[in-house]
């Protein structure tokens, strides 16, 4: 048993190594990890612009179809 789960920990190390290797060739390569946004750079420009006309976040929401904390990351 002991001899298993000493084998299994050293294969455990080299699945993680070559983990770690393929994702920074990736970061490397460009790639880009994670949730894609929901607003793109010229819908932040233009809320931002409405935000500060005076409209809500409650409503920039609505229009923009999106959660109001969304509207206050594309505000920060």
């Amino acid at each position: 048993m002991t001899i298993m789960g000493g084998i299994s920990e050293f294969e455990r190390g080299l699945i993680r190594k070559r983990c770690e290797e393929g994702i920074a060739l990736a970061k490397h390569k460009g790639t880009k990890f994670g949730r894609p946004s929901a607003l793109d750079t010229g819908q932040r420009r233009r809320i931002a612009e409405r935000y500060a006309a005076g409209e809500t976040m409650a409503e920039l929401a609505r229009e923009y179809e999106c959660g109001e904390v969304t509207i206050w990351r594309a505000l920060q």
